[in-house]
């Protein structure tokens, strides 16, 4: 109880000083994965964990990225890739074809 306690404290002191809270090792080792298109049950398998804390694990990430789907973590983090390498996709891109 403790530990949930004091990483929860941690997180709201993170946000209240306008940072974007960090993903535990856990977290990180599923984002990883996620990213790769492995499903929860195949995530679970390889990294040794019971599916129920991988959902857990992925809740936890949805929650961090704000998006509600694997698409649209997928889809954030290639948006985040491309402002990295200079290349930004036009936020407004053209609805028709002229």
């Amino acid at each position: 109880m403790r530990r949930k306690r004091a990483i929860s404290v941690w997180r709201d002191q993170a946000v209240e000083n306008g940072q974007q809270p960090c993903l535990t090792a856990s977290q990180q080792k599923v984002y990883e994965h996620l990213l790769e298109g492995r499903t929860v049950k195949q995530i679970a398998h390889d990294l040794y964990l019971a599916k129920n804390t991988v959902h857990w694990h992925v809740t936890a990430i949805y929650r961090h990225f704000s998006v509600t789907s694997h698409a649209e973590l997928v889809a954030q983090r290639l948006r985040m890739l491309s402002c990295e390498h200079g290349t930004p996709r036009d936020s407004n891109p053209p609805t028709s074809i002229e």
